[in-house]
């Protein structure tokens, strides 16, 4: 990300094409107006660069269009793409128990647990009761089972009317990536197999897991308040 120009406005940089500029001004009013603290936008259409803009609200914090930020839950399109890819390989069925896979998977009361089912959030595992630590994210450590311990030791969690399907926000994949990692024929992880997929082989500046001179370009995480999500959330309402 991260185009030529600079755009006229104080707090926003980069460009669009004609035609989008009103997309511009939205992206500097969020900045303005408190929605944003930083943010960065990169749209294409029919393969064509048509908005790559960044901004600050701090012009000294070195924030740019090449800064590395936490997307949340874009994660799940890119576990999704690996998880097809094993698809595509002949290596995973959706349609299967994840204890096919995984054996140990299956304790607690998961063993009917499918692979559709986990990427559906209808797992009933929407979170994990003990707790993941940083040392357990670290690639060795994960191909030391570190982390699928805990999820074999995980029981199944329903509501209390018997529905399964809660959002699964980070345990899905976690699972995933067990799967994934048992499947693969090079035992590599997601994280591994999106950096030498997308990362390297097109370009796609986007990582599950850094290496220490990427760090350096992390721009960490801030909470732009709570006043301007509540407005904002009763402006619907207000419209009728």
């Amino acid at each position: 990300m991260g185009g030529a120009s600079s755009t006229q406005a104080d707090l926003t940089h980069g460009f669009v094409a004609p035609g989008f500029e009103n997309v511009q001004k939205m992206f500097e009013h969020n900045l303005r107006n408190g929605q944003e603290l930083q943010a960065q936008l990169c749209v294409y259409v029919g393969g064509k660069l048509v908005v790559d803009l960044w901004g600050s609200v701090d012009s000294d914090d070195g924030f740019t269009g090449d800064s590395l930020i936490n997307t949340f839950s874009s994660t799940k399109s890119l576990t999704a793409i690996a998880m097809a890819k094993l698809v595509e390989m002949g290596l995973l069925d959706y349609r299967a128990k994840i204890a096919d896979y995984w054996p140990e998977f299956g304790g607690k009361g998961k063993s009917q647990i499918t692979v559709a089912q986990l990427m559906r959030h209808e797992a009933g595992l929407p979170f994990l009761e003990k707790s993941v630590l940083k040392k357990n994210l670290m690639n060795e450590n994960i191909k030391n089972n570190e982390i699928g311990e805990i999820i074999e030791n995980q029981k199944q969690i329903v509501r209390n009317d018997g529905e399964v399907r809660q959002y699964h926000s980070i345990t899905r994949g976690w699972v995933a990536n067990e799967i994934f990692r048992r499947l693969h024929p090079e035992r590599i992880t997601i994280g591994q197999f999106i950096r030498r997929e997308l990362s390297e082989e097109i370009g796609a500046d986007v990582f599950i897991g850094l290496n220490e001179g990427e760090i350096e370009r992390v721009i960490p995480v801030k909470m732009a308040g709570i006043v301007n999500p509540v407005v904002q959330s009763c402006v619907p309402k207000m419209l009728g």
